[in-house]
């Protein structure tokens, strides 16, 4: 097990790659008899929003009878989630975040949009609750299987990668959902949707460790360097990683 994280932190310090955007689309109905309906609108498009506090305060007076200005809030939420580095107002706008994705999600249960911003929003809320974010896994689970259920694609497989990080992450039972075998499968899952996405390849490897799957890991980094293409600047050394990477793999044997 030593000898397999010196290899991911070696592949860690070499990659530079990023992943791709799904172009799903999700669609709904327009507003009807008082009930907020999403227009139509995609993960691609909300990804190009400019997301900022300021944003968010021009949205705020429109999030209660405007469903894509609260769809737009909601999301830019979780983009500022992901740069504060405040745990309290971390955990504020998730909690903020979520209230709008509840109510859109009840009033849009086929829209795989408003599910998966509930379960993003509710993990946000459980990683920075420490005191309730067990008692909220069962709720994130739901959630990212209703998105599942809907377009398993949005977000690069975001739904297949919440549930993988999910049972890989959470305690195994009696306490809690915590599963090897079942995170590696959803991983899998989300490399088979988008192969290109960094995240779902390096997710798939940590639970393949994790489910003591360690061949299987060995191949899964060396399918990492050979996909993701490295800036020519760095093309000896991660040559070098991958030689030494191989080295590592058959030890493990």
């Amino acid at each position: 097990m030593r000898n397999i994280s010196l290899w991911l932190c070696l592949f860690i310090a070499l990659s530079g790659c990023a992943g791709s955007i799904s172009s799903t689309r999700t669609k709904s109905l327009l507003s009807t008899n008082g009930v907020l309906k999403i227009a139509d609108q995609s993960w691609e498009k909300l990804t190009e929003l400019k997301c900022t506090r300021n944003l968010i305060e021009e949205l705020r007076p429109q999030v209660e009878s405007n469903a894509n200005a609260a769809l737009n809030s909601a999301y830019c939420f979780t983009k500022l989630i992901e740069l504060e580095t405040n745990s309290s107002q971390r955990l504020a706008d998730a909690k903020q975040g979520l209230k709008i994705a509840k109510s859109l999600a009840e009033q849009n249960q086929s829209n795989a949009v408003a599910q998966y911003l509930v379960a993003l929003h509710t993990g946000y809320v459980a990683e920075n609750d420490v005191l309730h974010g067990l008692s909220l896994v069962t709720e994130i689970e739901l959630a990212a299987k209703n998105a599942a259920a809907i377009d398993p694609a949005i977000d690069s497989a975001g739904p297949e990668r919440v549930l993988g990080e999910l049972y890989l992450q959470a305690p195994g039972p009696p306490v809690s959902i915590g599963d090897a075998e079942a995170a590696t499968s959803h991983f899998k899952r989300a490399v088979a949707l988008a192969p290109l996405s960094i995240d779902n390849q390096l997710g798939l490897v940590e639970a393949l460790i994790a489910d003591d799957e360690l061949d299987a890991a060995c191949l899964a980094t060396h399918t990492l360097f050979n996909k993701f293409p490295q800036p020519a600047a760095q093309k000896p050394a991660w040559e070098k990683g991958l030689k030494l990477l191989e080295r590592l793999c058959k030890l493990q044997k």
